[in-house]
């Protein structure tokens, strides 16, 4: 599968990443990468703990990452994340941690067609 191939599998726009980090090769290193940096389980452990600072701050890094990157479904799912402990706080754990199952599953999605490149 190829880069192009890879970024229409997860209906992400590959020109624009293209534009942004101008190499081919540059953009499968950045994002075979994004699949190894162990934050979607430390992820996991903060919204298992209810601990706000540590979800905003790790959910935070990985929007970043994933905007750079052009994951723009996973951006998304993320954002909610971000979005629902920007105040620092966990109203219902169940809803952080039904916002992370669906980071979680669009996660694997992503790490499944990017082990394909080839």
């Amino acid at each position: 599968m190829t880069v192009r191939e890879c970024y229409e599998a997860i209906n992400s726009d590959y020109n624009e990443v293209f534009e942004r980090l101008g190499k081919e090769e540059r953009i499968a290193k950045f994002s075979k990468m994004f699949f190894t940096t162990g934050d979607i389980d430390s992820l996991k452990d903060a919204v298992e703990k209810n601990d706000p600072n540590l979800t905003f701050e790790i959910s935070h890094t990985m929007k970043g990452n994933c905007l750079n990157i052009g994951f723009n479904v996973l951006t998304k799912k993320i954002s909610d994340l971000v979005e629902y402990v920007r105040g620092r706080e966990i109203k219902d754990p169940a809803e952080a941690k039904r916002l992370f199952d669906e980071i979680k599953v669009e996660y694997e999605k992503n790490k499944n067609i990017f082990s394909q490149l080839s």
